[in-house]
């Protein structure tokens, strides 16, 4: 059978979580979401209430925070906002630009800080988005 899953990195992950209010997908991943609105958010905006949306929710925060993922809107919020039984896992050595590549994570890491192995910390995320969708 056809599933609808949505997924997004950052304030990716807040698209994903507003557009899982009005369609209700299977699951829900949010890599170290960001909240707010605006360049520097200080206010909480999708997770400020429980989901409204029931489905499958995986919730992977960075460790390493910093200003790219302020502690006031980060993965934090949206796992305490999720639905019952919704999955959150912190990878304690990731930065929030650690899923990036090439240059965008050159800046990144010098801004948000993060691993000294991003490949790793990537291929953790992947890990672990794989076995949350798999069936069974």
């Amino acid at each position: 059978p056809d599933e609808l899953w949505l997924a997004g990195h950052s304030r990716g992950g807040q698209v994903a979580w507003r557009v899982a209010e009005h369609v209700g997908p299977d699951g829900v991943i949010a890599i170290d979401p960001v909240d707010g609105a605006g360049r520097r958010p200080t206010a909480l905006a999708a997770a400020a209430e429980p989901a409204t949306f029931g489905s499958r929710t995986l919730v992977i925060g960075a460790g390493v925070g910093g200003k790219c993922a302020p502690d006031v809107v980060n993965h934090r919020h949206f796992a305490a906002a999720a639905p019952p039984g919704s999955t959150h896992t912190v990878i304690a050595s990731m930065g929030h630009g650690d899923m990036l590549d090439d240059r965008p994570a050159k800046a990144s890491r010098r801004m948000c800080g993060g691993s000294t192995d991003a490949a790793h910390e990537r291929s953790t995320v992947a890990n672990l988005v794989r076995t949350f969708i798999e069936p069974g």
